[in-house]
């Protein structure tokens, strides 16, 4: 299976900036490329900690929340959480993912290796009002880190271990339609060709619980198994909607 590794910017204030990395374990061919452009390409610049005040502005993707009302926004599969639920046999997760981050892995002979703050904020705004992203990553002009609004040291779930934070995120995303952002830390001791944090969303689909990882273009139905895939040591998480907007030289 593909493993997921990225990094953040941290903050310091109201909000923070970070940045992010995806990893390996068992790999697959795109993962395996993509763990190569890290190593030779970007962990330098991705791995950088950017830490800033809330000095920007909310992205332009950052509507308002839009009600689920019978299903417009998915059409026949239903509505925007259907249509990322890999067990709804009517939906096209894949198809969804690849209008959010087209420069996946899954999607990508050259996928972007820096952008997985953006990739799950994207997945979460399009839970949250329906849109796609106006604007997508290129390999040639990646961001060198994130500003994260509201930073994730001001969530109001942090640090905790899987075993408290999936009790918290199921208490969290009780119903359909319902969605957090999280932040899986894998610690200081991470595999040196590896960032420290990795981004995506967890979303609640007619009661089951699904990981929406934007960044290499896939779903997990069993949260479980994704998060094990991680390697990931501590976890944060928020309802909140969260912006990350790109930091450039």
């Amino acid at each position: 299976m593909e493993s997921t590794r990225e990094q953040e910017p941290a903050g310091g204030e109201p909000a923070a900036a970070r940045a992010v990395v995806v990893e390996p374990g068992p790999v697959s061919p795109a993962q395996a490329q993509l763990l190569l452009l890290q190593r030779h390409a970007g962990n330098r610049a991705v791995g950088r900690l950017l830490r800033a005040r809330r000095a920007i502005q909310r992205d332009e993707l950052d509507e308002a929340p839009v009600p689920l009302d019978g299903g417009k926004d998915a059409g026949a599969s239903g509505d925007r959480f259907d249509s990322l639920d890999p067990s709804n046999g009517a939906s096209s997760p894949a198809g969804v993912l690849q209008k959010i981050n087209p420069a996946a892995p899954k999607f990508s002979k050259f996928p972007c290796t820096q952008n997985c703050p953006a990739a799950a904020s994207d997945a979460q705004n399009y839970l949250l009002t329906g849109a796609f992203p106006s604007s997508t990553c290129s390999l040639l002009n990646q961001p060198t880190g994130y500003l994260i609004s509201p930073g994730p040291e001001n969530w109001p779930a942090t640090g905790k271990g899987w075993a408290d934070a999936w009790k918290a995120i199921q208490g969290a995303t009780s119903a359909h339609g319902t969605q957090v952002i999280v932040e899986a830390d894998r610690g200081a001791g991470k595999p040196a060709d590896l960032t420290q944090w990795h981004y995506f969303v967890v979303m609640n689909a007619h009661g089951h619980r699904v990981a929406v990882d934007a960044f290499l273009g896939e779903v997990d139905a069993d949260v479980g198994h994704y998060v094990n895939r991680l390697g990931a040591k501590s976890f944060s998480f928020t309802s909140e909607r969260v912006t990350a907007k790109p930091v450039r030289p």
